[in-house]
């Protein structure tokens, strides 16, 4: 029978905590949910190529500093058998999520951020029973990783962008964005952006439709600023309130 199952992994932020994986019980915090209880306990790290002794405030991609996570489950995760190791590692980032979003509130850090699996890449699972410890590195899954490399056309369009001094569209950088929230998770931002792509989207739609009916650029723009055609999805919900089967089949 499992006795305790805890993932280890490292995050890119120090934390202002002191080390509580043998010592410091209380600096241990717990989260419920669902009913089972995450223990959560911390290990400040730095890099050895440097000597210093104040931490940087800000560096969220741990170059000089990190921590060492574990997310301890006692009495397994599952509560009666020896649960999987990707069923660990969703819990314990979920855990550690929701704590990053609980300390970023309260210490005021904005430079934190929630993290993706990308963002750790390297996990330890452990499992513990009949006095016993057996342990299994687990790496971000391989469909995870794109290619290493690119092709020569795109090689050559990266050139022209730079000696042309071409600029990224806005609706590109808004799709970027967008696409970044999702993979991250942060899916009310991604639905913020997605909202502002499509404004800029119908604004433009609007514009090359009232141009194809013999309208000047000029004027078709000024229609958009004098009617104050912003915010096109929640106009929408503002007036059509109550019918929820607009748009269905």
């Amino acid at each position: 029978m499992v006795e305790s199952e805890y993932v280890e992994f490292t995050i890119p932020y120090l934390l202002k905590l002191k080390d509580s994986f043998e010592k410091n019980p209380e600096w241990r915090f717990e989260i419920e949910r669902e009913g089972q209880i995450a223990e959560l306990r911390f290990k400040k790290e730095k890099s050895s190529d440097f000597d210093y002794t104040a931490f940087p405030e800000g560096d969220r991609s741990g170059n000089l500093c990190w921590t060492k996570v574990q997310v301890r489950f006692p009495g397994g995760l599952s509560q009666e058998n020896r649960t999987n190791d990707g069923l660990l590692i969703e819990a314990s980032q979920k855990s550690i999520n929701r704590f990053l979003e609980v300390y970023r509130a309260v210490m005021e850090d904005e430079w934190i951020r929630d993290l993706a699996f990308q963002n750790i890449v390297e996990f330890t699972v452990y499992w513990g029973f009949d006095s016993k410890v057996e342990s299994k590195t687990v790496y971000v899954p391989n469909e995870t990783f794109g290619e290493s490399g690119i092709d020569s056309e795109t090689r050559d369009k990266i050139q022209m962008y730079l000696n042309e001094d071409i600029r990224i569209n806005p609706p590109k950088k808004m799709d970027l964005d967008t696409q970044e929230k999702l993979h991250r998770g942060e899916y009310e931002l991604a639905v913020i952006n997605a909202d502002r792509m499509f404004e800029f989207w119908a604004v433009n739609v609007f514009v090359y439709l009232k141009e194809l009916r013999g309208t000047s650029s000029n004027e078709a723009v000024e229609l958009v600023t004098e009617n104050k055609f912003t915010n096109v999805i929640g106009s929408f919900v503002r007036v059509y309130p109550e019918d929820s089967t607009i748009g269905a089949a």
